[in-house]
């Protein structure tokens, strides 16, 4: 019974024997797990909900909002910029430059919310375009590589995009990697799907796991997913296997 941990649902303690005390006991544990993880599923299931209505809601007031407020500063400096020079127009050169800088950051921020790739073009393009945004930002060899058919399940897609997000943070913020290697494969047998997250950086060395970790175990669950975190000085892998559909 002390094995049994509540973000790996599914185990249950065999009935052992004939005595109809031990049992009944067993039994009753067994149900008991049944409803507890049946409760946690769906109190996960409206949080996670919940939280990316919230995102996308974000994403889309920074894109719309924010980042079209940023365009026209930009367009007034530009626009100002013409009318003056000298020592003025370098500053307002500089200015231009910052604004620019800004509404490029917001638009990575709202597609981190939000990724565009995994609403347009799937969750392989999504994972794709994820190593790609990390090489470009950290300068470090990344690739996002896919061998399998896109779920079906739109909740599964955008859950499984941000378990392989939550994975590869993690590892920046924590295993300082020099290579980061993300993946989506099918076995050919049972069509399983195997998303993998894998780093070349220090492990996590007996770490307690962290909200990153708790998050990404809670969308396994919510996917009905396994996850496996396999981690020592030569690196971390986290690998998501789900069904399909």
């Amino acid at each position: 019974m002390r094995r049994v941990g509540p973000l790996r649902p599914g185990r249950r303690i065999p009935v052992y024997g004939q005595e109809v005390e031990i049992v009944e006991l067993t039994r009753a544990f067994n149900e008991m797990l049944d409803r507890l993880e049946a409760e946690r599923q769906d109190s996960a299931s409206r949080s996670i909900r919940a939280q990316e209505s919230e995102r996308r809601r974000v994403a889309r007031e920074l894109h719309d909002e924010v980042g079209q407020s940023l365009t026209a500063v930009v367009l007034q400096i530009d626009r100002l910029s013409r009318l003056v020079d000298g020592e003025m127009q370098t500053e307002l050169a500089e200015t231009r430059e910052q604004a620019r800088s800004s509404l490029e950051d917001v638009r990575d921020i709202a597609r981190r919310l939000r990724p565009e790739a995994l609403d347009d073009l799937g969750l392989a393009n999504a994972l794709a375009s994820l190593a790609n945004r990390l090489s470009e930002s950290s300068g470090m060899p990344s690739r996002g590589m896919s061998k399998a058919p896109c779920p079906s399940s739109a909740p599964k897609r955008r859950w499984s995009s941000r378990v392989a997000q939550e994975g590869v943070t993690n590892a920046l913020r924590h295993a300082e990697p020099t290579r980061i290697l993300v993946g989506l494969v099918a076995d050919p047998a049972t069509g399983e799907l195997s998303l993998t997250v894998r780093d070349d950086g220090r492990g996590i060395n007996g770490a307690q796991p962290g909200a990153g970790i708790q998050g990404m175990r809670e969308r396994a669950l919510l996917l009905g997913a396994q996850l496996d975190i396999d981690s020592d000085s030569e690196g971390t892998t986290v690998t998501l296997r789900a069904s399909p559909r």
